[in-house]
């Protein structure tokens, strides 16, 4: 008869543990990603669940690099109802991003590529500016 050591057993007991929980998540995780529909022509739902350790529902990626002279916009939020003063020929927004020194923004129209109305830095330290008109 073979004889099996402890330390042995441990190990095989983590090797088969790791193999069940590979093997769940697989099955089991194509509810953390995330499902793009269109309910009706001018809506695009984006549903996903935020499962630790598996995936994010929606990643947004700003891939310009600094030799492009990026701003680190990423998301434009747009309405053309709102007037905006000066200059009143240009629509109402709002840009979503990460500058280069990693600060979380949103710049109104007359923010620029250091001036943010909102900003977050890496360490939490939240920035208000008023707009500079």
């Amino acid at each position: 008869m073979r004889k099996v050591s402890i330390r042995q057993k441990t190990k095989r007991f983590w090797v088969v543990v790791s193999i069940l929980i590979v093997g769940i998540i697989g099955i089991f995780s194509s509810t953390a990603f995330a499902t793009v529909s269109q309910p009706t022509p001018d809506m695009t739902s984006i549903t996903g669940k935020d499962i630790v350790d598996v995936s994010l529902p929606l990643v947004v990626t700003n891939t310009a690099g600094t030799v492009e002279n990026s701003w680190g916009r990423v998301i434009r939020v747009t309405g053309e109802n709102a007037p905006i003063v000066p200059p009143s020929n240009v629509k109402s927004f709002f840009d979503i991003g990460v500058d280069n020194q990693g600060n979380f923004f949103i710049n109104s129209p007359v923010d620029t590529k250091t001036s943010h109305s909102l900003m977050i830095s890496p360490d939490g330290v939240v920035t208000i500016n008023r707009p500079q008109l």
